[in-house]
C-alpha cells in the first residue's frame, strides 16, 4: 500500500482519530507540568510558596511568549521542516526534557524540565490545534473540537490521581515518565499530513453570525486572564490544601476535581448547542471563574474549597 493511501493529502483534514490519539498523550504532559509541578517541586524539592509562585509566573510569561511566536517560529523553522516535522521535533524535545530530573539531580533540574517543556508546549499546542481545524467547517468543526476538549481534558486529569503513589516511592518519575508517554503521543503523527488541511475562508464566513467578531474579541481578553488565575491558583494549592488540613495522598485527586467538572462541562456544552454565538456562555465564564478562584484562595474548609 503506498503512502497516498495511508496519509491524507495537503488539502484534506487530518483524520480526526489521529488528532486525538496524539493529544490525548501530549496533554498527559500538559496536566502535570501546569497543575502537578507544584506538588512535586513542593514534596521532591521543598519549595517554598514563594519559589513555586515564581516559577509557574516564569512558566505562564514563557508560554505567552512562544504561543505568540509560534507561527513565526514555525514559519522560520519551515525552511527545513514541515509544520509536521517542527510537531514532531517539539513532541520529541518534550520527550527529551522530561529526563533530566532523571539523569541529574538538583533544583535545577526541575527549573530546566519546566522552562523547555513550557516552550516545547507553546509550540506544540498551536500546531495542533492547526490540524484538528483547518480543512473542517461549520458542524464538522464544532464536532472536531467538542471531540478535542472532551480528549484533553481528561487526559490532564489522569496524572494527578496517579502522582500521589509515584511521588511518595520514585519521585523523579513523575516527571521522568512523561518521556515514554509522549514518545506515545508522537506515533499518530505518520497519519498527519506535512502541511494542515486547506481552509476554505469562504466556506469558514457562512457558518458564522454578524456576533462571532465581536465574540472572539471578548474570548481573547478572557482566554488569557483563565490562564493567569489558574497560574496564580496551581502554585498556592499545595499549600492551601496544607492549611485545611489534606493529608498528602489526597492532595493531587483534590485538585484533580476541577478538571473533572470541566470534563463533564465540556461534554453538556459539546451536545448542548443553544449557546453557540451567545454572550450568556462568555458571562457565566468570567463570574464562575473569578467566583470560583476567590472561594478557593479564601476557603475555611475543604467543603468550600471544592465548590471553588
Amino acid at each position: 500500500m503506498n503512502s497516498s493511501s495511508t496519509k491524507p493529502s495537503h488539502h484534506a483534514p487530518t483524520p480526526l482519530k489521529a488528532v486525538l490519539f496524539a493529544s490525548f498523550f501530549v496533554s498527559m504532559g500538559t496536566g502535570v507540568f501546569w497543575n502537578g509541578l507544584s506538588f512535586i517541586a513542593d514534596e521532591r524539592y521543598g519549595f517554598s510558596e514563594q519559589k513555586n509562585f515564581i516559577l509557574f509566573a516564569v512558566m505562564g510569561v514563557v508560554y505567552m511568549v512562544g504561543a505568540l511566536n509560534a507561527g513565526t517560529i514555525t514559519r522560520i523553522v519551515g525552511r527545513w521542516l514541515s509544520p509536521r516535522g517542527v510537531l514532531l521535533l517539539v513532541v520529541l524535545g518534550q520527550a527529551s526534557l522530561c529526563l533530566i530530573p532523571v539523569l541529574f539531580s538538583g533544583e535545577w533540574t526541575l527549573w530546566c524540565a519546566a522552562i523547555g517543556v513550557t516552550i516545547t508546549a507553546s509550540l506544540a499546542w498551536p500546531l495542533m490545534e492547526s490540524y484538528l481545524t483547518s480543512g473542517r467547517h461549520g458542524q464538522d468543526m464544532r464536532s472536531a473540537i467538542g471531540w478535542f476538549n472532551i480528549i484533553w481534558t481528561g487526559a490532564v486529569c489522569v496524572p494527578l490521581f496517579l502522582m500521589a503513589p509515584i511521588l511518595e516511592n520514585h519521585g523523579e518519575w513523575a516527571i521522568g515518565g512523561l518521556s515514554i508517554i509522549n514518545l506515545i503521543g508522537a506515533i499518530p503523527l505518520w497519519w498527519f499530513a506535512r502541511q494542515p488541511g486547506h481552509h476554505d475562508a469562504g466556506l469558514s464566513r457562512e457558518h458564522l453570525s454578524d456576533e462571532y467578531p465581536l465574540l472572539l474579541r471578548s474570548a481573547r481578553v478572557l482566554l488569557p486572564l483563565s490562564y493567569v488565575l489558574m497560574s496564580a491558583m496551581t502554585p498556592i494549592l499545595p499549600y492551601r490544601l496544607d492549611e485545611i488540613g489534606v493529608d498528602v495522598q489526597w492532595k493531587t485527586p483534590a485538585t484533580a476535581i476541577w478538571m473533572v467538572v470541566r470534563f463533564f462541562a465540556v461534554i453538556v456544552m459539546w451536545r448542548l448547542k443553544f449557546w453557540h454565538g451567545r454572550w450568556g456562555a462568555l458571562l457565566m465564564a468570567g463570574v464562575t471563574m473569578s467566583g470560583g478562584f476567590g472561594l478557593i484562595v479564601l476557603a475555611p474548609n475543604v467543603t468550600t474549597m471544592l465548590s471553588g
